[in-house]
């Protein structure tokens, strides 16, 4: 495991976070990576420890993180797994943040 430690614009900002969960246990971030980088969106980085069944997906932009919500917040299988994105919470609440919709923006998949 590498002791690096990245820095984005997407760091404890709850705009620029998405939530996922599923059956991941074992599934490394590095997995769920290459998994996005097949997707058509952009992202800066995933947060996730192997033993857990959640992690962060982070970007650089807001327009980034909505973009990549409304294309990819169905469940979607990961090799044998099933993934499921949300909305991340508000950084130390238990309230759910809005990600906000760019109008002028062409979303994959649900809408």
């Amino acid at each position: 495991m590498s002791t690096e430690q990245i820095l984005c614009n997407g760091c404890g900002v709850d705009s620029k976070s998405v939530y996922f969960s599923g059956v991941l246990k074992e599934v490394s971030k590095m997995e769920i990576e290459d998994w996005l980088f097949m997707k058509p969106y952009v992202f800066t980085h995933v947060i996730k420890d192997l033993a857990e069944t959640h992690g962060i997906v982070h970007f650089d932009t807001i327009k980034d993180a909505s973009l990549f919500f409304y294309g990819m917040r169905e469940k979607h299988e990961l090799s044998d797994n099933v993934i499921k994105f949300s909305a991340a919470y508000k950084f130390g609440k238990r309230q759910g943040n809005c990600i906000p919709k760019d109008s002028n923006a062409q979303y994959n998949g649900s809408n």
